[in-house]
């Protein structure tokens, strides 16, 4: 049968690991903004804006993005 933990021990586990989560979060986001010199947030709105003007361009020329431009622009 499995082991049975109090409600209090369970809380604490994951209030352990929220912790460690968090702060792998922030590691995470501090070997982005070495590597790539901007944020995470950041980095989604450059993308967003390349996708938005990949749009807008291939309207203007009157034809949609293919799979592989969409794959190398996403």
């Amino acid at each position: 049968m499995a082991n049975k933990k109090s409600i209090t021990t369970l809380i604490t586990e994951l209030q352990e690991e929220n912790e460690r989560l968090n702060s792998l979060g922030k590691l995470f986001e501090k070997a982005v903004k070495n590597e790539f010199g901007y944020g995470t947030k950041e980095l989604h709105q450059i993308i967003e804006k390349w996708n938005a003007l990949a749009r807008q361009t291939a309207a203007k020329q009157g034809n949609q993005p293919t799979v592989s431009q969409r794959e190398n622009v996403g």
